[in-house]
């Protein structure tokens, strides 16, 4: 089983922490934070298997895709009287494979602590956890998001845990 767990705290107009961790069965792997701006690999070993070119992708991907950490914080803080606050986003994807076969997919996007819904691919549709975010299912659910979606999941969980386990 692969998690990956994206935290982004920010105000409307910054991402002051952003970090990621990789756990295969519980473990951690690697992990990410914006203030270091590197990937720290925790087993030695995953760094060859995964190879100089994935990680140096991967990367690459977090620090130019830190303005997209943002924009959540953005829309969902929009109405917020105090709009210096921190707030704290997070998505956790998690894959679990047999052989080479997906056989677990999820994602789960939190916000301030409570989750506002989850996804099972193999479902594939959105589920509202919390009435609160109903309203925003529309742009969870749009085709760009959903390519989005399932371009990074096979890249940084399927594709990772292949890479890994493979």
């Amino acid at each position: 089983r692969h998690v990956i767990q994206f935290t982004t705290v920010g105000i409307d107009h910054s991402v002051l922490e952003l970090s990621a961790i990789s756990l295969i069965d519980d473990i951690e792997v690697a992990s990410y934070n914006k203030g270091q701006k590197q990937i720290a690999i925790k087993i030695p070993c995953i760094s060859e298997v995964l190879g100089v070119n994935y990680l140096t992708q991967w990367h690459n991907s977090l620090v130019k895709h830190e303005q997209d950490f943002l924009r959540p914080i953005q829309f969902l803080a929009r109405n917020d009287i105090n709009r210096h606050r921190n707030h704290t986003a997070q998505l956790q994807a998690e894959c679990e494979m047999d052989n080479d076969i997906t056989v677990k997919s999820h994602i789960y996007l939190i916000w301030d602590g409570e989750e506002c819904y989850q996804i099972d691919e193999e479902v594939g549709h959105w589920e509202n956890m919390n009435p609160e975010f109903k309203q925003y299912q529309y742009i969870l659910e749009s085709s760009l998001r959903t390519s989005l979606r399932k371009h990074y999941m096979n890249l940084y969980c399927v594709d990772l845990m292949k890479k890994i386990v493979g």
